[in-house]
């Protein structure tokens, strides 16, 4: 089944006093965009900002195989470039009959996304995932590093439609830059992860500039309240598959729900209202 792209109206921000953030990139503080420039470079870029980058996409399709059936609808939510979509597609679209959904805000990512999923039986939305957002018949959906760019009310509201709409069996694979519960470990994790970037080539002002450029746009939270809001949300299993230091992977698995399952499911909401 060919690919097949669903646009959507979008607009870009003219970008002032921008500051380097790699070497082919830079960024205004506060305002980091998934644009053209950021596309044509993102998949070299993400590679050398990510830890074990590769190695959690490889993850994420190897858990796909105990989701992934025949007649399988597979989302993607912030599929960038297509990276995940085309190594699940690799994997599975040749032996089962399946259909994978992208969604993007960037028509630029969604670009590079379609001429990597030509020929496989995609459909691509140009969309900003909200908590309008919904996920019609899924068995897998896939999130990385993308919720910790949505506010934290709307991110509650995303992973309530992603339950409501899996089918009962179907799962998330859901990463995210986390806080630590303690800053003495928030401090080790900073050190390592500046470790990390400057072994990749990043230089300190393109580290700096980078992080600049991501204040009020990325709003972590810590890995226990990603696991609260994932069992808010009703997943009946929630643990934690994979983490290079503030970089955390999630399963979630909707099962059968009870009473008790239900007990206490509005303590994350509370919190919600209580953050910043």
């Amino acid at each position: 089944m060919p690919l097949t792209w669903v646009t959507a109206m979008s607009s870009t921000l003219q970008q002032t006093r921008a500051n380097k953030v790699d070497q082919t990139l830079t960024a205004v503080p506060g305002n980091w965009k998934f644009n053209e420039s950021v596309a044509e470079h993102f998949d070299s870029h993400v590679r050398k900002s990510i830890p074990l980058y590769d190695e959690v996409q490889s993850l994420c399709v190897s858990i796909g195989e105990w989701f992934v059936a025949e007649d399988s609808l597979v989302y993607d939510l912030g599929c960038a470039t297509g990276e995940t979509l085309l190594t699940l597609a690799k994997k599975y679209a040749e032996t089962r009959r399946i259909r994978l959904v992208g969604f993007d805000e960037s028509a630029a990512m969604l670009e590079r996304a379609g001429e990597k999923l030509k020929g496989y039986p995609a459909t691509l939305i140009e969309q900003r995932v909200s908590g309008e957002t919904r996920f019609p018949r899924a068995t897998f959906v896939a999130a990385l590093y993308t919720l910790q760019f949505i506010l934290l009310e709307e991110r509650l509201q995303i992973l309530s439609n992603i339950y409501s709409d899996l089918r009962t069996g179907g799962a998330l694979f859901m990463v995210e830059k986390c806080l630590s519960e303690r800053s003495e470990i928030q401090e080790i994790w900073s050190g390592l992860y500046y470790d990390f970037k400057t072994s990749q080539g990043f230089t300190t002002e393109e580290i700096i500039g980078k992080a600049l450029s991501l204040r009020g746009v990325m709003a972590p939270i810590t890995a226990s309240e990603n696991e609260r809001a994932l069992r808010s949300a009703g997943f009946e299993v929630v643990d934690r598959v994979s983490q290079w230091g503030p970089f955390v992977a999630f399963l979630a698995i909707k099962g059968i729900r009870t009473n008790q399952d239900q007990a206490g499911s509005t303590d994350l909401q509370r919190s919600a209202n209580a953050r910043p």
